[in-house]
């Protein structure tokens, strides 16, 4: 078996210098324009995305301390596989209203290949420095690690 669907992680982190750093406290992560429902085909395995969904995904971070200079989706989260359109963006809205936006398809992975699709079985860690003015990423692609399993089993037949 394989993950049928791709897992998306996005570390947001701020600048060390103190005049450039944003705090994250109160601040809300958006993706949107992604498909978040689909059709799996029960032949091949393959996901067919439906419609496009203006407010994909949407988090708000409150905490204090240093976790009030970073915000990350913990553990990622799950998405239909997908091909990412020129309308899906990243957007950090900070408590003043400060908006950062970023287009998700034009991000590149370690081998400054651009990301334009979410692939199944993929894992895509967005690593993200947000600092006053400034925005600067860097993507990296993993497969999930498998899991395999053995032993006995009886199955029942009709």
């Amino acid at each position: 078996f394989e993950h049928p669907m791709s897992k998306v992680t996005i570390n947001l982190k701020t600048a060390d210098d103190a005049a450039a750093k944003v705090d994250f406290d109160g601040a809300t992560l958006a993706l949107t324009w992604l498909s978040t429902e689909g059709t799996l085909s029960k032949v091949d395995g393959t996901i067919t995305p439906a419609t496009l969904t203006k407010n994909a995904y949407t988090k708000t971070h409150t905490a204090t301390g240093s976790a009030q200079y970073a915000l990350t989706i913990t553990d990622g989260e799950i998405f239909i596989p997908q091909t990412i359109s020129d309308d899906a963006r990243l957007i950090l809205t900070l408590k003043d209203g400060t908006t950062y936006s970023l287009q998700l398809n034009l991000c590149k992975d370690n081998s400054k290949n651009t990301i334009g699709a979410w692939a199944q079985g993929k894992h895509y860690i967005y690593d993200i420095t947000v600092a006053k003015e400034a925005i600067t990423f860097r993507a990296v692609v993993k497969k999930w690690v498998e899991a395999k399993g053995n032993g006995n089993a009886n199955l029942d037949w009709d």
